[in-house]
């Protein structure tokens, strides 16, 4: 079961995002990586665990770049096989939390591979099973 402590973040896979392999950090997404420490002033790529509600682990990066005008863009990564391997364009995904005992992961689950977990899209937090 998925205990849901904030709302979760989750976004529609576009043929950009799946083919670029290092789309934008959406602003939700950006927020949600703060709370596990990422610091996009840190010039260097961090790497966080990621699970897939099938049990796939792999890792996420967050990092930087500088775009044109001087904007400094703000990016994330997850090796394209494995994402390939989870999602298809159009599907939804949802970003959350899966409890270590570091406390530093995060669960990825493709809602629309898994519509019981629908609530997952949701903007509002469901207290105690409401």
């Amino acid at each position: 079961m998925i205990e849901v402590c904030i709302p979760p973040v989750f976004k529609t896979i576009t043929k950009t995002m799946l083919e670029k392999g290092n789309p934008d950090c959406w602003k939700e997404l950006k927020n949600f990586a703060l709370l596990f420490g990422v610091d996009f002033d840190n010039p260097e790529k961090q790497r966080l665990p990621i699970f897939f509600e099938d049990g796939t682990e792999t890792t996420i990066r967050f990092y930087r770049v500088n775009g044109k005008g001087g904007r400094k863009d703000c990016r994330y990564s997850i090796p394209a096989p494995v994402l390939k391997k989870q999602v298809d364009v159009g599907d939804t995904i949802a970003f959350t939390f899966k409890k270590l005992e570091d406390g530093r992961s995060m669960l990825v689950v493709n809602v629309t591979r898994n519509p019981a977990k629908a609530y997952l899209t949701e903007d509002e937090i469901k207290w105690g099973g409401e």
